[in-house]
C-alpha cells in the first residue's frame, strides 16, 4: 500500500524540525541518512534550539517522491519504494494461493508448524489480516515457541455449508525433547472470496490439552 504523509505548510519551507534542543553548532552540521551523507543545496541549521534539514534530500534518499501541492499549500511525500514492494508480495500471494479450500487448511497447519507467520498471515481474509497483524508483527513473523513443538498435524473435513465454505477440523499432535506432549483441535473455516480460498476464521478447542501458540483473528 502506498503511504503518504503531508505536511501542511504556509509557503515554500524547506526544512522541517527533528531535535528539540540542540545547542549552537560550532561548524557546518553533516546530514547522514542510512549512514550515508547527504550532501543537500540547502544546508542543516539551527534555529532557537531546533536542528533543521531540507526535507526533500531526506526524504529522496529513503527512496520517496516529494511533491509541492500549490493548491493546498503542502508538500506531499510518498513512499514508491514501499508501494512496490506491497505490490510484489501481493503478486507472490496470489500466484502461490491455494487452489482448493482443503489445500488453504492443509497449507495454514504447515506453516504453523513451521512457525511460519508470513505464510499463515497470507492465508487469511482481508478482514482477517487487518485484526492480526500487530500480534503477528510482534512475534516478528515468528509465531510459537521452541518447545513443545508440533510434531505432525491431520486435517479433516468438519462440514460444508455450500460448495463456497467448508470447516475443517485440524488436530495438532504437540512434542518436546522428553517425548510426547499432548494434542489438540482447532476449527478451520475457509471460504472463497475475492477469487481464491481464504481462512476466516480459526477456532481452538477449549478444552485441547496442548496446542501450539496460534495468532486468531
Amino acid at each position: 500500500m502506498k503511504k503518504k504523509l503531508s505536511l501542511v505548510l504556509s509557503g515554500t519551507i524547506l526544512a522541517i524540525a527533528l531535535v528539540s534542543g540542540a545547542a549552537a553548532a560550532s561548524g557546518p552540521i553533516k546530514l547522514f541518512v542510512n549512514g550515508k551523507e547527504i550532501r543537500s543545496d540547502v544546508a542543516p541549521v539551527v534555529e532557537k534550539g531546533r536542528v533543521l534539514v531540507p526535507i526533500r534530500w531526506v526524504a529522496e534518499a529513503l527512496g520517496a517522491d516529494v511533491k509541492w501541492d500549490k493548491n493546498s499549500q503542502s508538500v506531499r511525500i510518498e513512499d514508491q519504494g514501499g508501494q512496490s514492494a506491497s505490490q510484489r508480495l501481493e503478486l507472490i500471494e496470489r500466484f502461490y494461493a491455494p487452489e482448493s479450500a482443503k489445500e488453504a487448511a492443509e497449507t495454514w497447519a504447515e506453516a504453523v508448524k513451521q512457525r511460519n507467520g508470513a505464510v499463515q498471515y497470507s492465508l487469511l481474509s482481508s478482514e482477517a489480516q487487518k485484526a492480526t497483524i500487530d500480534e503477528f508483527e510482534q512475534w516478528n513473523w515468528v509465531p510459537g515457541v521452541s518447545s513443545p513443538w508440533t510434531d505432525k498435524y491431520t486435517v479433516s473435513l468438519l462440514s460444508s455449508n455450500n460448495k463456497d465454505r467448508y470447516v475443517y477440523t485440524v488436530e495438532f499432535q504437540m512434542k518436546t525433547s522428553t517425548g510426547d506432549a499432548g494434542k489438540g483441535n482447532v476449527e478451520v473455516t475457509v471460504v472463497y472470496k475475492d477469487d481464491r480460498w481464504v481462512i476466516t476464521d480459526i477456532e481452538p478447542d477449549p478444552d485441547a490439552k496442548s496446542l501450539p501458540d496460534l495468532v486468531l483473528p
